[in-house]
């Protein structure tokens, strides 16, 4: 008997996102609803619509989609997953080859959409839609950090020794004072950044980030104080065996000493503490100076697809976003 699916109704998609999200095949903090929550409350134009099916042989599948419609046009873009960060389908159960064609049949019938893969979950086949190939990062872990330390690179250990010895200090940020003075950080970091600079994320975002039940266990942000005064930070998820850098900045006038090299050395020791088995540092978005800093800490590259499906009115809107960005250098989410 040949596999068939077909899709779970809206008002029983949550109860199994939540399942395949804990347990799935594939799953990232990026694939949980906390995470479209978080980013539709911030963004109110967007709207979680996750694309939810079911197969004959009991799987399940899951694609977190975020939709944007234009009134009284008839246009809708989706994208999975908002702001470039890992989507596509996660799984209850370990995926055949037919599941992913049953997924790539149903995607065929939509239109304007983008679809980021996931370095956790390698995709079996090959979508026939414009595609562009990406990496990460990552660190494999285990309980003997002592090991892991061992291959960081020589200047990065070095400059660890530095940090600690200018008395800089690592700590959980406790309040919106804390996120307040990360926010001038980061302003900081897109100055010196220029035209290099990306994402422009709204200080609502930081302060719905903190104010989430999840903050202190799966969403935290770390932060690098020198007399007292945060001067770098950066924020780390939690989730199943993962733990994930999304998001960093640093002050200009204390990069000389190397506050982040001590961030990443406390935070990767605490995430094999919580006997997680990898440190995701993320996509770089093409920044080689960037790749080289995550190299130093013994990262290794692991390659993964996104996918495009779009008309002209949906590349319309790629560029406006693009542009907004890059020009106005403001968040067009």
């Amino acid at each position: 008997m040949s596999l068939t699916c077909r899709a779970i109704a809206p008002e029983s998609t949550k109860p199994v996102w939540n399942e395949i999200s804990r347990r799935g095949q594939g799953s990232t903090f990026f694939h949980t609803p906390v995470w479209s929550e978080i980013l539709t409350d911030v963004f109110p134009h967007w709207v979680s619509t996750p694309l939810a099916m079911e197969f004959s042989d009991e799987n399940a599948v899951i694609i977190p989609f975020l939709k944007r419609s234009v009134r009284f046009t008839g246009f809708g873009y989706a994208e999975s997953l908002l702001p470039g960060v890992y989507g596509g389908p996660i799984f209850s159960k370990t995926p055949s080859v037919e599941h992913w064609e049953l997924i790539w049949h149903a995607l065929a019938h939509l239109t304007n959409f983008v679809v980021i893969g996931n370095p956790f979950l390698r995709w079996r086949t090959l979508l026939p839609f414009e595609r562009r190939s990406l990496f990460t990062q990552t660190l494999e872990l285990g309980t003997d950090f002592d090991r892991i330390k061992r291959n960081f690179s020589k200047g990065h250990r070095a400059n660890i020794k530095t940090a600690k010895n200018s008395g800089l200090e690592i700590d959980i940020a406790q309040s919106i004072e804390d996120i307040r003075a990360y926010y001038v950080a980061y302003e900081n970091s897109l100055a010196r950044w220029g035209k290099n600079a990306g994402g422009f994320y709204p200080f609502d975002l930081f302060v719905r980030l903190f104010s989430h039940p999840a903050y202190g266990e799966s969403i935290r942000l770390w932060i690098v104080r020198d007399n007292k005064h945060i001067i770098a930070g950066g924020w780390f998820f939690y989730h199943n065996d993962q733990a994930t850098y999304w998001h960093s900045a640093v002050m200009a006038e204390f990069m000389n000493k190397f506050p982040m090299h001590l961030l990443l050395d406390a935070v990767i020791k605490d995430a094999c503490q919580r006997d997680k088995r990898w440190f995701d540092f993320c996509p770089s978005g093409g920044l080689k100076g960037v790749e080289g800093f995550k190299r130093g800490f013994g990262a290794q590259a692991i390659g993964f697809w996104a996918y495009r499906n779009l008309d002209v009115f949906g590349r319309a809107f790629r560029l406006y976003r693009y542009m907004g960005e890059h020009y106005l250098r403001k968040s067009f989410l």
